[in-house]
């Protein structure tokens, strides 16, 4: 039984030197939920990971294993599968009970 959320979709998007993550989330029944969420300006990776971790760490959010992830552009927003498994690996890492933030 999910008790918590879970990241239906993730849009990151560069803003000022920083990373911004604008995020909807789906509740147990259903409804979404939408967040922004500021990152540190480390570069598209790392962001994306420390992104992972702290939504790993906080106590409302299940799953991330069917996020779509989009990567703002000037093409537009864009697909990134990479990035997406990243997101998805590192979360699953930090929940497991890793520890670290680095």
């Amino acid at each position: 039984m999910i008790s918590g959320f879970t990241v239906e979709q993730v849009f990151l998007r560069s803003r000022q030197g920083r990373y911004e993550a604008l995020l909807v989330l789906l509740s147990p029944s259903g409804a979404p939920h939408r967040e922004k969420i500021p990152l540190a300006p480390v570069g598209k990776t790392k962001a994306l990971e420390q992104l992972a971790r702290h939504l790993a760490f906080r106590s409302d959010v299940e799953d991330v294993a069917g996020t779509r992830l989009r990567v703002e552009s000037a093409d537009g927003l864009q697909d990134d599968a990479a990035l997406r498994r990243l997101f998805v690996s590192t979360f699953r890492r930090a929940s497991e009970g890793d520890g670290t933030w680095a």
